[in-house]
């Protein structure tokens, strides 16, 4: 199994419409990508690579840890979008598989580190770089000239979520192959998606995630013949030691009567008293103060959960849905570095983040 990673560092290589070397997509090239590369890495040390602003302007929360450079000899120079990210990938692969029945970019997700410190420290209040003796201390990451690599523009690292049987090497792997993965900035988030479950499925009985084992399909499937509008079980929880959660999102990509695909991003559970106002979910707020790079967790939700139906479901196109979880804002690591050095956070990066947990999409009706 090879997983790519960086693809925000590709140079718009990683996610083309045509194969590799520029020639025409085909079956053969098609099935043997995703035999060899059936799950993604969407986030890592080296910035997230799931969405961008420039392709994806009505997306809010797009403008997320990005990495905009990639290597051209021995220097760092500005990337390409277009064919770079997960959330065009995702879109392209549909319209590619109205025209040729076969998807290249049906994977699934994970996070990682890409640290090489022996390290990998996730956490934002505990990151101490990638380089080890390059970027190993606050003032190194945080000169204006960058360190090495950029260092000061780089994220704290991301992680893999598997959904295994059994925490041994040959149910993780298959459950890699499966895709029943998730992906996340570097919280310990947890999050899972069921397609297809009951009508009266309950998601408070406490033998709720067996029975969605048993009726529904996980998150990485490919549901066929699917007729009427699927009931998706929807949950996330907190990291214990981390920010309590703000929403979870269903991203919804499907094929339009002119066979182009479309995107739509649906806030369908959150914390608090909150409403859509103008097609947008009320702000969770922010607790965080960047002077000492505190937050508290007064605001959000430890668990948050539901069924949702899409109400515009047409079980004549192709369509996929995955889950974006959100968290409460909180100190960058940035922040955390200046407050260490008691200097003001950089006006050049982002104060604050919010983490979040991506979930592996199901397919509906790809296959012709």
């Amino acid at each position: 199994m090879a997983i790519p990673h960086n693809g925000n560092m590709s140079g718009g290589k990683m996610y083309q419409k045509t194969q590799y070397n520029g020639s025409p997509m085909t079956l053969e090239y098609i099935n043997q990508r995703m035999r060899n590369e059936p799950i993604q890495e969407v986030v890592q040390v080296k910035g997230s690579s799931m969405q961008h602003p420039v392709l994806d302007a009505n997306d809010e929360f797009a403008d997320f840890e990005l990495f905009e450079y990639t290597f051209s000899l021995d220097r760092m120079v500005p990337s390409v979008p277009e064919g770079s990210y997960v959330g065009e990938a995702l879109i392209n692969g549909l319209e590619i598989n109205e025209r040729l029945g076969e998807n290249p970019y049906q994977f699934g997700f994970i996070g990682s580190s890409d640290g090489h410190n022996s390290a990998s420290s996730v956490e934002e209040d505990n990151y101490f770089g990638k380089f080890g003796a390059r970027d190993g201390t606050p003032e190194s990451r945080l000169e204006e000239n960058g360190a090495f690599l950029r260092s000061k523009e780089m994220s704290a690292a991301g992680l893999a979520g598997v959904w295994a049987e059994s925490n041994t090497r040959e149910d993780i792997y298959g459950a890699m192959e499966s895709k029943e993965t998730f992906a996340t900035s570097g919280s310990r988030i947890q999050v899972r998606l069921f397609g297809g479950v009951r009508s009266d499925f309950d998601m408070d009985d406490e033998n709720w995630v067996s029975s969605a084992y048993e009726h529904g399909s996980t998150m990485g499937s490919d549901i066929e013949e699917q007729s009427i509008a699927p009931n998706f079980a929807i949950w996330a929880i907190k990291d214990p030691n981390g920010a309590n959660l703000d929403r979870i999102q269903v991203i919804k990509a499907w094929i339009n009567d002119e066979g182009f695909a479309q995107e739509e991003i649906i806030d369908v559970v959150w914390s608090g008293d909150r409403d859509i106002v103008n097609g947008k979910l009320e702000s969770v707020g922010n607790t965080v103060n960047t002077e000492n790079a505190t937050y508290t967790n007064t605001i959000g939700s430890v668990e948050l959960k539901t069924i949702w139906t899409d109400p515009d479901f047409d079980p004549s196109k192709a369509s996929l849905y995955y889950l974006r979880v959100l968290e409460i804002p909180t100190p960058r690591w940035s922040t955390y570095d200046a407050e260490a050095l008691k200097i003001k956070p950089l006006e050049s990066l982002k104060a604050t983040i919010q983490e979040r947990a991506w979930s592996s999409p199901i397919w509906i009706n790809t296959k012709k």
